[in-house]
């Protein structure tokens, strides 16, 4: 249940805003690539130590995000609709990074929609898609979602 929770964030992963955090920002450049899902993980919210993490697998984890130097995006996603994993569907749209508050907004069919970047360096590109009390213990957790430049 959780893959599945997890999976239906990453694929909105673009579609989600949360608070700033003081992690270490590269330039803007530095978005640009093709990216592949590839981790969840959440963090305690009090010493920020793993509390779960999972592998993408399967079918979603041919799931990619390009970030051209033109600003312009493409999200691609595939499942096995059809019975064998295959494109379902890519969008394209365009896109902002404001290094200094860590906001990546895209525009994509429209709608804009911004996202907090927790970490990015020129080879991991970590959002945070949300924050939970996965652990009970009355702070609130963070959600994270990693990507891997290809």
């Amino acid at each position: 249940m959780k893959k599945i929770l997890f999976a239906s964030i990453a694929a909105l992963l673009m579609f989600s805003c949360n608070r700033d955090d003081n992690n270490t920002s590269s330039t803007t450049d530095s978005v640009v690539g093709n990216w592949k899902l590839t981790t969840f993980i959440i963090l305690d919210g009090k010493d920020k130590k793993t509390l779960y993490s999972e592998t993408n697998s399967g079918c979603e984890a041919s799931n990619r995000s390009e970030y051209k130097k033109d600003g312009t995006t493409s999200f691609t996603y595939y499942d096995y609709s059809t019975g064998t994993c295959a494109l379902k569907t890519t969008k394209t749209g365009t896109y902002t990074y404001d290094s200094t508050n860590k906001k990546l907004t895209t525009i994509v069919d429209g709608v804009s929609t911004s996202s907090t970047l927790y970490s990015l360096s020129s080879v991991e590109m970590q959002v945070q898609t949300g924050e939970t009390d996965y652990n009970n213990d009355g702070t609130q957790d963070i959600k994270l979602t990693i990507y891997t430049k290809q």
